[in-house]
């Protein structure tokens, strides 16, 4: 029933399908629009918000002389297709989570499998489902929780608002 709804009915590009409810809380206190259908135990979420953010703009903290003169937004949707626009590889991985015990934040851990060695992924996965943080306030925060290097006082930061740094690193 929910295969033919979204095959015949749903235009629309950001579409999936669950039957969690914290899920689907989540997803409604995010704007998003919730399907919910008769004698069916799982709910459709199409994402219909207005994206209506600052544009691409070149980073006011890295300027390049030579690269390219846009960086990351705050808007975590613009920024994953700024990364699958540059990294056009179908081992690009994006998987999404949620974090943040009082202040929910959406985080994707971007990877392109086969070129990451499996056993940092896997310690990567497990510290992020590990977290215990009340809220992720900013990319920085979140580092410092998943360093493992907890009495190091030196920065050690690999974070950037420019996409073409993080494409090199890959």
């Amino acid at each position: 029933m929910i295969d033919e709804i979204l095959k015949k009915h749903l235009y629309s590009s950001d579409v999936s399908v669950t039957n969690s409810i914290p899920d689907i809380a989540f997803q409604l206190i995010s704007g998003k629009s919730i399907i919910l259908l008769d004698n069916c135990d799982a709910a459709i979420i199409c994402n219909t918000t207005n994206n209506n953010y600052r544009p691409i703009e070149e980073s006011t903290s890295e300027k390049s002389v030579y690269g390219i003169r846009e960086s990351f937004t705050e808007n975590l949707e613009l920024n994953l297709t700024i990364l699958q626009r540059k990294i056009k590889n179908p081992n690009l991985k994006l998987e999404k989570y949620i974090i943040g015990e009082k202040f929910k934040s959406e985080l994707v851990l971007a990877y392109i499998d086969g070129v990451i060695d499996p056993q940092v992924l896997t310690n990567i996965k497990a510290r992020i489902s590990n977290l215990k943080i009340p809220a992720a306030i900013s990319s920085g925060v979140l580092e410092q929780f998943l360093d493992m290097r907890t009495y190091n006082i030196f920065p050690l930061s690999k974070s950037t608002e420019r996409p073409d740094k993080v494409i090199f690193d890959l």
